[in-house]
């Protein structure tokens, strides 16, 4: 299939310089450990070979000419998270004890210096320029009347939770979820319940009826709902080993255990769907009780020849760098032989049912280990950077070149891509609001606590790119 050229280099650096924002900002310039160039100059080459084997094939962007509309609105949510008001210092908020927030600085940076970015935004009216402040209040007249299901990993459960707690806050009224695997529904967006309501702050318990389309418009209200799924997988019904059966639920190349449920009927009937699948977990065998881990294998060998990349094997100087770069080539083959061909057959699986029932697919990004979470001398590395942990540098690997692919993969099947572009650095001494769960005596890096910094940062980004799609791309019922 010929290679299309999708706008991925230009975009591609603001998306890069948008997430290395806050870090690159607090490094010195001879920071040698960093991964960067490596990426840049070594693996985004072979992504942008690997994307363009599943890329319809069309003619590239020139002056108005926009094939498909979620390539035009996907661009622009990309200028607008490196240069516009979604760019450069997050709020400080100082949470008092009711969970609410004031805000200390903010900023907003006018005007583009891409001149991808410059046309696009004087090309139309652009109505990314909402509010600041967006919360759930704002979102929930385009909410009302609508299904929305998030579907993914636990990482999609806490975005759905953290999106809950704020309602609650919204409407006073309890939205508490019974768990990744007990999620029922949540009606939500009702008229606040007043103080002085004789309806109860938690509702009665017991069997929860699922409201009728006359009575969410008669409470002028919506459905949010999450299902658990780690790897998207599209069985055909939900007698599918993969759903039933933990034995099945346990990958042979990892030895690690991705539970799924099955989500596509539901699917087929949501207004909003809201997707995510994250990095490939690490080999359970990676975990041999040692600080640096057993990753022998990373010096095997690709299965293919486009996954090989060209090192220098430094094996005097620089030993560490040699070694993350080693991570990074096992991040690239498992971008490259499972989770890219993976996740369009969850695509195809998507689009073919499109056809049936006109929706709004947004898929979030991943988001990043922090790498002052991920260990005590941490903070004043890189997010990549040799001398991380290799999880810790995995991980990020697969988040950075995720949403490398991501962006200029979705929109083709008409899927809007939402990075969650978590700044690393604060300027003020703010709690970032690291979750104090631990898993097996590790920290939970992923989860951040509701009304945090860093929360904010993701949810802010969801309801942006939430309302953005239901705006411009509206749910024909």
């Amino acid at each position: 299939m010929k290679r299309v050229k999708t706008g991925i280099t230009t975009l591609g650096t603001l998306l890069t310089a948008a997430c290395i924002y806050s870090t690159a900002r607090n490094h010195s310039v001879n920071n040698f450990h960093s991964l960067d160039s490596y990426l840049s100059s070594k693996i985004h080459p072979y992504l942008e070979d690997e994307i363009a084997k599943y890329t319809p094939n069309h003619s590239n962007f020139k002056g108005e000419e926009y094939p498909n509309r979620h390539e035009y609105f996907q661009k622009m949510i990309l200028c607008w998270q490196a240069e516009g008001s979604w760019s450069g210092q997050v709020p400080i908020n100082v949470p008092n004890r009711f969970g609410k927030h004031r805000k200390a600085s903010s900023y907003k940076q006018i005007g583009f210096s891409d001149p991808i970015c410059s046309n696009l935004a004087s090309d139309r009216h652009n109505s990314l320029i909402v509010q600041e402040d967006l919360g759930v209040e704002t979102l929930c007249p385009s909410i009302r009347l609508k299904k929305i299901l998030f579907v993914g990993p636990e990482t999609t459960f806490h975005l759905h939770e953290n999106l809950l707690q704020a309602l609650e806050l919204h409407e006073n009224r309890s939205h508490t979820c019974l768990g990744t695997e007990f999620c029922t529904f949540h009606q939500i967006c009702r008229p606040p319940r007043s103080p002085d309501s004789s309806e109860p702050f938690f509702p009665p318990g017991g069997f929860k009826k699922y409201p009728s389309n006359r009575e969410l418009a008669a409470s002028q209200s919506g459905i949010l709902k999450y299902i658990l799924s780690n790897s998207l997988y599209t069985g055909s019904d939900m007698q599918d080993a993969r759903y039933t059966d933990p034995y099945a639920q346990v990958e042979q190349d990892t030895g690690v255990r991705q539970k799924e449920r099955y989500w596509l009927g539901q699917a087929s009937k949501a207004d909003v769907l809201v997707l995510n699948r994250g990095p490939i977990p690490a080999p359970a065998w990676t975990y041999d009780g040692t600080r640096q881990g057993n990753w022998s294998f990373a010096q095997k060998p690709g299965r293919s020849r486009s996954m090989r990349v060209d090192r220098d094997d430094r094996e005097d100087d620089n030993k560490s760098r040699v070694y993350g770069e080693r991570i990074l080539d096992i991040a690239l083959r498992v971008t490259v032989d499972k989770f890219l061909p993976e996740v369009v057959k969850t695509l195809e699986a998507l689009f073919k049912d499109a056809q049936k029932h006109n929706q709004v697919v947004l898929w979030h990004g991943s988001w990043i280990i922090e790498p002052g979470c991920a260990g005590k001398d941490a903070p004043l590395v890189n997010l990549l950077d040799s001398s991380l942990d290799p999880w810790t540098l995995f991980y990020n690997a697969q988040v950075h070149m995720q949403n490398y692919v991501l962006r200029a993969l979705l929109p083709h099947f008409r899927v809007m891509f939402v990075p969650m572009l978590v700044p690393s650095r604060i300027s003020n001494d703010g709690d970032l609001g690291y979750s104090q769960k631990s898993i097996m005596g590790r920290k939970d890096c992923l989860r951040y606590r509701f009304g945090s910094i860093l929360e904010e940062s993701t949810r802010g980004a969801l309801l942006r790119g939430m309302s953005f799609a239901m705006q411009e791309i509206p749910v024909q019922r």
